[in-house]
């Protein structure tokens, strides 16, 4: 395809040539008997035709020289249109891990936690499994039963596992999750479950104790597992069966855990 763009162009500019050089022979060798008689009659619709056709194909020329001079153009513009996107990227990266480690420094500084951040690099592909690995493990201090929490104090996790340099991450809604909590203002003492695929519940819930819709849910430390005060969720459905012990309590978690990017192991 290359070639045969070359060709035709290089067609057309001889074309060009050789139409410039028929009107110069024309206009200056005929110019005086053009004017007189019977050979201007002739030659003159003849250099009036040369003009426009000349005309014509330097146009034609000229059109694919700017054709060409805009391909090159625009493709320099994305060339420099990616890079800047890949420079934003990068600053958006950067941005957010700074964001995570002033939260963790903010909490470091009110309850005298030590943090060590880690980046998510794999996820269960088992729903019914919902676990994470990051990039840290026994070479950062890390052990099985930490807390693991994003976005100040969200509790999303436990370690599960531990290696060399990774670790598997139990996420607050796998069905093997608990914790013990504290539930709305009155601060009634309740279980969170993770429950998989289905939405995450509070266990041991009597059924006499008022629990309202939009009740925060926080860790109580009773269970001696995880630190006061972490947040995990908000009562998103209350359901008091008539004979009844405790209530069915729906909670609606913060965060989705196939979503978590960077996270924060308190030690």
């Amino acid at each position: 395809m290359r070639k045969n763009q070359r060709a035709k162009k290089i067609s057309l500019f001889l074309a060009v040539i050789v139409c410039g050089l028929i009107l110069f022979a024309v206009t200056g060798e005929k110019s005086s008997a053009a004017n007189q008689g019977w050979v201007g009659q002739i030659l003159n619709p003849v250099h009036g035709y040369l003009l426009r056709v000349t005309d014509t194909l330097a146009d034609v020329f000229s059109g694919i020289l700017n054709s060409e001079n805009l391909k090159k153009e625009n493709e320099k513009l994305l060339i420099q249109n990616q890079t800047l996107k890949s420079i934003l990227s990068g600053y958006v990266e950067i941005k957010a891990e700074n964001e995570t480690l002033r939260e963790a420094l903010k909490i470091k500084s009110r309850q005298n936690f030590d943090f060590i951040l880690a980046d998510v690099i794999s996820r269960s592909p088992l729903n019914f499994s919902q676990s994470f690995t990051i990039n840290q493990g026994t070479s950062g201090e890390i052990k099985a039963g930490q807390a693991v929490i994003w976005a100040g104090q969200v509790l999303v996790g436990e370690v599960r596992d531990v290696a060399s340099d990774s670790s598997e991450i139990r996420a607050a809604s796998d069905g093997e999750f608990r914790a013990a909590v504290f539930v709305g203002e009155s601060r009634t003492e309740a279980v969170f479950k993770g429950n998989g695929l289905e939405p995450a519940q509070l266990d041991l819930v009597p059924a006499k104790v008022n629990i309202s819709v939009g009740d925060r849910i926080i860790t109580s430390g009773l269970d001696k597992k995880f630190p006061r005060g972490l947040y995990l969720g908000e009562v998103k459905r209350v359901k008091n069966l008539e004979g009844k012990v405790f209530q069915e309590v729906e909670v609606g978690l913060p965060f989705h855990w196939n979503e978590l990017e960077e996270v924060l192991i308190i030690r």
